[in-house]
């Protein structure tokens, strides 16, 4: 497989927690939660427990020369609005923040789609987190 195609190495970027904590997870792993035929038959549980409190993280191997790749993958932005808004549809309740460097939605409808998951109730904030580190409850 092309390193291209290759999903990135979460763990390079100790900062954000992946691999040390279990609510740490990766867009795939996301993915595969929202999935009806995945381990928790689409629910959206973290650990036995819905979460209150969502937030993605864009970029995160991208356009980051510290780990080797300066471009753009074209595709996050509108993976996490999907999945993002997958997440308020079934947790409508849930906050759920989007924190990123610049939004490109390319492709026919998908300006519009990003607009309509804002105003289902996803925060947008520019910029991205420095670290992520446990609290006492997450």
């Amino acid at each position: 497989m092309s390193p291209r195609l290759r999903p990135f190495d979460a763990r390079q970027k100790p900062e954000f927690g992946y691999g040390l904590y279990k609510n740490v997870l990766t867009g795939l792993e996301v993915e595969r939660l929202l999935s009806e035929s995945g381990p928790t038959q689409g629910k959206i549980q973290i650990n036995g427990k819905e979460p209150k409190n969502v937030v993605f993280i864009q970029c995160v191997g991208s356009r980051d020369k510290t780990v080797g790749n300066e471009y753009c993958s074209r595709v996050c932005c509108m993976f996490t609005a999907k999945q993002a808004s997958l997440i308020k549809e079934r947790l409508p309740d849930a906050r759920v923040t989007v924190c990123y460097i610049d939004i490109r939605a390319f492709g026919k409808g998908c300006e519009q789609f990003y607009e309509q998951v804002q105003k289902k109730g996803v925060f947008y904030r520019k910029g991205i987190p420095s670290e992520i580190i446990k609290g006492p409850e997450n």
